[in-house]
C-alpha cells in the first residue's frame, strides 16, 4: 500500500524510494521475503521483523524483530549450535551472494548445497548440538527456531570472532541459570578462554564433526561477564537468554565495542516486515 494505493511486487520488479536523511520506509508482506535485495546510494539501516509469528504452526506466536547484517558482514565460514532444550527446534537457511555458490555443511553428516544463483537459499534442519558451514563464496546465515516461542538471529560468520568479549546478562526474573553462554573455539584454543578472571575448564566442549572448532555451553547469572582468551586466539558465541515469556539470543560483541551490553534481541520471523531507516545525507 502506497499512498492509498495497493501495489503487487513479485521476482525481477524494483521498487524506488527517495527518502531524506532519519526517514523510514516499510514494506509488509504475508509471504517469506527471502533473498528480497536492498541497495542504497547512502548508508542505511534495515530491519525486519513480525508482530506476531508462528514458525512452527504450534500455536504459539510471538512479535519478534532483527537488524539484518549488510553483505559486507556476510562470510565464508560459520559455526552454529542447536538449542539445548527439548522445547525447542532449529533450522539454519543460507543465502548465497553469488552465483554457483557451494556450500559445505558437517553436522551430524557431511553435506554439500549448491546455489545456482545469487541469493538462492536453502533451509536445513539443525538436528546436532554443533554444525559448521564453509562456503566458496560469501553467504549469510539465519539460526531459527521453530518450537515455543518462536525466532531467528543472525549469527556472525568467524571472520568476526574476537579475542575479549565484555557481556551483561539481563536478569530474567525466573531464578539463577536460566541463560546461558555458547561459545565456539578452535579445539585446539579451548583451555585458553578466561571466564570472569577463571580459566574456564576444558571439560563440557563438543568438537563438530569435520571440523577445528568445538562448541560448549556455560550458565551464567544476570550481570556482567568479561570472557577473553589469554594468547589473545579469536573465538566467537552467543548468549541466551530464557524467560517465562520468550527465548532471545543475541550474537557476543567485541570488546571495547561493547562494554556494556550484547546486540538487542536478534530475532526475524517469517511473514516479515522490512524497515530502511536512512542515516545519514538526502538520497
Amino acid at each position: 500500500m502506497e499512498n492509498g494505493n495497493l501495489y503487487t511486487y513479485g521476482p525481477d520488479r524494483n521498487l524506488l524510494v527517495d527518502l531524506q536523511a532519519h526517514e523510514v520506509y516499510q514494506i509488509q508482506s504475508s509471504s517469506d521475503l527471502t533473498a528480497v535485495v536492498v541497495k542504497s546510494n547512502n548508508t542505511v539501516a534495515c530491519f525486519a521483523g513480525a508482530n506476531q509469528t508462528m514458525l512452527a504452526n504450534d500455536g504459539k506466536e510471538d512479535h519478534i524483530v532483527s537488524a539484518l547484517p549488510p553483505t559486507q558482514a556476510w562470510g565464508y565460514e560459520y559455526i552454529l549450535a542447536g538449542t539445548e532444550s527439548p522445547n525447542f527446534q532449529d533450522i539454519v537457511k543460507i543465502v548465497a551472494t553469488e552465483d554457483n555458490t557451494i556450500v559445505d555443511v558437517d553436522s551430524c553428516t557431511h553435506k554439500t548445497f549448491n546455489l545456482a544463483k545469487a541469493f538462492d537459499y536453502v533451509e536445513d534442519p539443525l538436528t546436532c548440538g554443533g554444525y559448521a558451514i564453509h562456503s566458496n563464496f560469501k553467504i549469510v546465515v539465519a539460526h531459527i527456531r521453530i518450537k515455543d516461542n518462536p525466532g531467528m538471529f543472525f549469527p556472525f560468520p568467524t571472520s568476526i570472532f574476537a579475542s575479549h568479549y565484555t557481556v551483561y546478562v539481563p536478569n530474567t526474573n525466573v531464578g539463577a541459570h536460566v541463560s546461558s553462554v555458547i561459545l565456539y573455539a578452535k579445539t585446539n584454543d579451548i583451555g585458553l578462554i578466561i571466564f570472569n578472571g577463571t580459566l574456564l575448564s576444558t571439560s563440557g566442549w563438543s568438537p563438530i564433526l569435520n571440523s577445528e572448532w568445538s562448541y560448549k555451553s556455560v550458565a551464567v547469572d544476570a550481570g556482567l561477564l568479561n570472557i577473553h582468551n589469554n594468547f589473545k586466539k579469536s573465538f566467537g558465541g552467543h548468549l541466551l537468554v530464557v524467560n517465562a515469556f520468550k527465548l532471545s539470543v543475541m550474537n557476543l560483541i567485541p570488546a571495547p565495542y561493547n562494554t556494556v551490553s550484547p546486540l538487542p534481541d536478534m530475532v526475524q520471523g517469517l511473514c516479515p516486515i522490512i524497515t530502511v531507516a536512512v542515516t545519514n545525507a538526502d538520497y
